[in-house]
């Protein structure tokens, strides 16, 4: 899974680890993410003596991290990939004494002092810039502390309670089942807001007081810059921030920066950070200015790990952060509805009405980002215009002859409308009627090929782009080609319905002929039934004659005489009908 060139890094990485670990992993066989995880994590532990896997079967998808075979309070529920295999790794080292994300001294102290048990949960998306910078600082307080425990979940992986949780923001981080954190933040914010709800023992920590010539509140470029210029005239500089890079950190990409052609926020901050430490400059990082009081000449410092520093000089630079609204409710509702970060929380509110704040650069691009527009792609566009090639469309002329026609369209982002205004498939669809009408109109499709510019200025004429994120420029004919004949065609399927419809009618008057001939031949048949019982009652007339006494032997004879002599004289004549 891990490419040859990584693991060789990763090689070298652990090449010097002391402590024994153990990817403890416990996931369902049916899980559809097994082997991704067991195949990374078996491909880091090959690279390493000193690291092995176990697999365990579990319900769902989790390893813990072990060391010399004890529990370290570090768990992971999802694949660590993108940012977070890098939390993977300094988790390793930090358990080892190796890792290099520690705070100063003070700082560890604070964490170690909290009071526990504290159980904490961060969800992430693995797609977050901010996420791995908490995930490795909790991680961190798990080292110091024991009786902090730390789970990494990936939302992804876990909707049920991401919905459960009703969370909208990441990372999103919950202390024995509450909400404590939501969106970035760094050693000194997170440590805070433990100290707050969880406490501290005071006992354990010492209060120290510091003298230096300059006190530098911020540890942006601004910040940075003063401490750097007042460390230069030999004085005794201290630098107090939450973090160096401070807002600069969040930027992703920077180009004003003159005589650097590109940079990144990050980048950017490790080279004042390194710029920093050339110098003979104290910096006190993941913490936050309390109070800061005057008393005569000096100006002394209380910061939120419990310091006290004082000077005679003290510099404000503490530069720019989250805009905030200030009304009632929004602190409440923060990773709840209320987000800063459109890249990580955005996803959150897929479908849903959101209201961007602020009209700026950055509100601008937010905005833009949100309904789902690509900024560089829209400001080139602005520039260089597109070219739109419509499919194929057919269109029938009035003299029923089909007409196939292409059109390219050029066109330009329009800024103002990138916002809410439809997008390619909505002009390629108004070019599209505008061609059939165009053609429909048309008394004969020759009127169409003379003039194909005819298309052009009628589509253009209707405002097609009315609505749209662009701004048509041109419409451009590429190819008409003379399709079917569709009113002949149509004439051929009428004459041929027609056909059908004469020839069902004949069968229809077929068929009910030759049932009334049917019906004659039952009605004869019914009728010679009728004959033959009417001679079989002449016989029993007779006999009940002859019994009554109404007819006479003799007469019966003489009634026989008749009928043979009838009889004779019927064949007679037959005979002579039969020589002529």
């Amino acid at each position: 899974m891990l490419e040859s060139a990584l693991k060789e890094q990763l090689k070298g990485i652990f090449a010097n680890l002391e402590g024994n670990f153990t990817f403890d992993i416990y996931v369902s066989p049916q899980h559809e993410h097994r082997n991704e995880l067991v195949e990374l994590l078996t491909d880091v532990a090959d690279c390493s003596s000193h690291i092995s896997c176990r697999v365990n079967e579990g319900k769902r998808l989790e390893f813990t991290l072990l060391k010399n075979d004890h529990k370290t309070g570090i768990t992971f529920r999802g694949v660590p990939n993108g940012h977070e295999f890098t939390s993977l790794l300094l988790a390793i080292l930090n358990l080892d004494g190796k890792g290099k994300n520690f705070p100063d001294e003070q700082v560890c102290n604070r964490v170690k002092a909290l009071k526990g048990p504290i159980r904490l949960t961060t969800y992430v998306s693995l797609t977050c810039t901010n996420c791995p910078d908490v995930v490795q600082v909790l991680n961190a307080m798990t080292t110091l502390n024991e009786a902090i425990t730390h789970e990494m979940v990936d939302g992804a992986l876990y909707q049920d309670e991401v919905e459960a949780l009703k969370i909208q923001g990441v990372p999103s981080v919950f202390a024995d089942g509450k909400l404590l954190h939501v969106g970035r933040g760094d050693f000194g914010e997170l440590l805070s807001e433990l100290e707050a709800r969880y406490g501290v023992e005071e006992s354990r920590i010492e209060a120290t007081v510091k003298n230096y010539d300059v006190i530098v509140a911020g540890g942006g470029p601004a910040g940075v810059s003063a401490a750097i210029y007042s460390a230069r005239k030999g004085l005794r500089v201290a630098i107090v921030a939450e973090r160096v890079g401070g807002q600069v950190k969040e930027t992703v990409g920077i180009e004003n920066l003159i005589s650097v052609v590109h940079t990144t926020g990050n980048e950017l901050a490790d080279n004042l950070k390194s710029h920093l430490l050339q110098y003979p400059v104290d910096l006190l990082e993941h913490r936050k200015i309390v109070s800061v009081e005057v008393i005569g000449k000096e100006k002394v410092v209380t910061t939120s790990v419990g310091e006290k520093f004082s000077a005679p000089a003290f510099i404000i630079a503490t530069g720019a952060s989250w805009r905030k609204l200030n009304v009632p409710g929004e602190a409440d509702y923060i990773g709840k509805g209320v987000a800063f970060c459109p890249h990580c929380d955005g996803p959150f509110y897929k479908g849903k009405h959101v209201a961007v704040v602020g009209g700026g650069n950055s509100g601008i691009e937010a905005a833009i980002d949100l309904a789902g527009r690509n900024v560089l792609e829209a400001v080139q566009m602005s520039v260089n215009p597109k070219v739109i090639e419509t499919p194929t469309i057919s269109a029938v002329a009035k003299n029923g002859i089909e007409l196939k026609v292409r059109a390219r369209v050029t066109v330009r982002a329009n800024i103002d409308r990138l916002v809410g205004g439809a997008g390619e498939a909505t002009i390629i669809a108004r070019v599209g009627e505008g061609i059939v009408t165009t053609v429909g109109s048309s008394e004969k499709h020759t009127d169409v090929l003379e003039n194909p510019d005819h298309i052009s200025r009628t589509v253009l004429g209707k405002g097609l782009d009315s609505g749209t994120a662009f701004e048509i420029l041109s419409i451009d004919i590429a190819d008409v080609d003379v399709g079917r004949n569709i009113g002949a065609q149509l004439q051929t399927d009428q004459a041929e319905a027609d056909k059908q419809i004469a020839q069902a009618r004949a069968e229809e008057r077929r068929a009910m002929a030759v049932a009334k001939e049917q019906e004659m031949r039952a009605y004869t048949q019914e009728m010679q039934a009728k004959v033959v019982e009417a001679q079989a009652k002449v016989p029993l007339a007779l006999a009940d004659a002859l019994r009554a006494g109404n007819l006479g032997v003799m007469d019966y004879y003489n009634m026989k005489n008749i009928v043979a002599d009838t009889e004779m004289r019927e064949n007679i004549a037959g005979s002579s009908e039969k020589k002529n």
